[in-house]
């Protein structure tokens, strides 16, 4: 349910709400774009966010990236970074790739979450080594939010005790 710019998660203990913030300007790489002016809009764009998302001191961020919606994330990341000094920021990013998991000491991927695409209902994406965080930006270019995708990410950041989310999606 998407009430104002708000998502509601109902679970089987009860309602989650996460903001979501949405912001104009994305350019599609898959459209014909310089690298010059795709880079310049993502800066933009990272910019803005690190300036305006508030986080506490000392903070375990995750920056979560959607499917090849993978650059954008990746500047949030190192622009929140360079705005809070004192917080470690991580990023990942939902994939369509199905890689095996293994809990031997040393292999590099140990868990793994299934879940649904946020651009396609019936394509399947996985994410690997969540871990709990203080906060968490989901950064998206999806559109039609919310929708089963978002609830079966949403399902594996609570699985791993993650609560203060924040849905960033960045449009046309």
């Amino acid at each position: 349910l998407l009430n104002g710019l708000e998502f509601e998660l109902a679970s089987s203990e009860k309602v989650h709400r996460y903001p979501i913030k949405q912001y104009s300007g994305c350019i599609n790489p898959r459209r014909v774009t310089s690298h010059k002016t795709y880079h310049n809009a993502c800066v933009k764009f990272a910019t803005r966010i690190a300036q305006e998302m508030k986080i506490e001191e000392n903070s375990r961020v995750l920056v979560l990236g959607t499917e090849e919606f993978m650059y954008p994330g990746l500047l949030v990341g190192a622009e929140l970074e360079k705005e809070n000094p004192t917080i470690q920021v991580k990023f990942h990013a939902t994939t369509r790739s199905p890689i095996l998991t293994d809990h031997k000491q040393g292999y590099p991927l140990q868990r793994r979450y299934t879940l649904g695409s946020l651009y396609e209902s019936d394509r399947v994406t996985y994410l690997y080594n969540l871990e709990h965080y203080d906060q968490v930006f989901l950064v998206t270019d999806a559109i039609d939010l919310p929708n089963e995708g978002l609830k079966s990410l949403f399902g594996a950041l609570e699985r791993a005790k993650n609560s203060k989310i924040t849905v960033i999606e960045w449009s046309e």
